[in-house]
């Protein structure tokens, strides 16, 4: 099994190792000061019962507890998104598929520069052959 590094307070609960905030096992990132939990090995962890989130994280589409700072899944900031508006799961899919035609436009920009850069280069060995 596995449970994340940082500290523990005297019941044994953890905390974040950078703000000293409670979060709970599987958690990949502090919803306080969003920092990254990293996995440790252990034998065992305390079973903690999860309470239902009330929000959805635009950036991933996981739930989260209200009065979240940042996404406890993929560190998304929470605290640019207004409380009183529940975002809707449409919203959030739009938002997923907006991130990722973002990613592939960048990535298909610098297949564009590589191919560019080896193309210029091809010519220029061609140059100095003559």
């Amino acid at each position: 099994m596995q449970k994340e590094n940082g500290m523990k307070d005297m019941a044994g609960n953890s905390k974040c190792a950078e703000c000293g905030k409670p979060y709970r096992p599987g958690t990949k990132f502090c919803m306080f000061c969003g920092a990254k939990i990293m996995p440790k090995a252990i034998v065992s962890e305390p079973k903690v019962q999860e309470q239902p989130a009330q929000e959805t994280c635009p950036q991933c589409g996981k739930t989260y507890k209200a009065g979240a700072k940042f996404c406890k899944y993929c560190g998304f900031k929470l605290a640019d998104v207004t409380p009183a508006v529940a975002i809707s799961k449409e919203s959030s899919e739009e938002a997923r598929r907006k991130a990722e035609a973002e990613e592939l436009a960048r990535r298909e920009e610098e297949a564009r520069r590589k191919a560019e850069a080896e193309e210029l280069a091809r010519r220029e060995e061609e140059e100095r052959r003559k």
